[in-house]
């Protein structure tokens, strides 16, 4: 579990067969297949706060100056928030970024615990929306679909175990 970045560096060095990564960094020597497509939302603690903004369908300008946490410099969520706040014409130094974490899993924990907001992919955090762990609000200018990709190198020929395992991932997303 690493940023895209990370993840296509080891798939390029050999030490993974292939990855599922965030972003199409464009590389020449892989190939990149889109599996499933995915939106950003902002991920919130479930407080008075926040319960009160989704009666009302929040904008994002609303969260503004709440605390945030955001993925690092490689992953493909950060290069789409990136997008995101651009789009919107916010800089990034506008946002009250309290931490900055390379771990999905630590960043969804600090946001359940109430430590902050954060912009994710929906996907990531449907299951804490399920059991009512968190709160997700729609990005308003986050029309267009994320893609999400298995990546390989082009110079090895992967083993029939890993071609299984990737017909599994795109027979499951479709």
């Amino acid at each position: 579990q690493t940023d895209s970045e990370e993840a296509i560096h080891r798939v390029l060095d050999g030490t993974v067969d292939l990855a599922l990564v965030g972003q199409n960094t464009g590389d020449d020597s892989c190939i990149f297949t889109p599996f499933c497509q995915d939106t950003l939302v902002v991920a919130a603690p479930v407080t008075e706060r926040y319960l009160k903004l989704k009666e009302k369908s929040a904008e994002f300008q609303e969260f503004l100056h709440d605390p945030v946490i955001i993925r690092e410099k490689g992953s493909g969520t950060k290069k789409e928030m990136d997008l995101f706040l651009e789009k919107i014409g916010v800089t990034p130094s506008e946002l009250n970024v309290i931490a900055r974490m390379n771990d999905l899993e630590s960043i969804k924990k600090s946001i359940v615990n109430g430590l902050g907001i954060s912009i994710l992919s929906a996907r990531s955090v449907t299951d804490l929306e399920k059991t009512k762990q968190i709160l997700l609000f729609p990005l308003e200018e986050s029309v267009h679909e994320r893609s999400f990709y298995i990546v390989y190198s082009k110079n090895r020929i992967l083993k029939p175990h890993v071609r299984q395992f990737m017909h599994s991932v795109q027979n499951f997303y479709q």
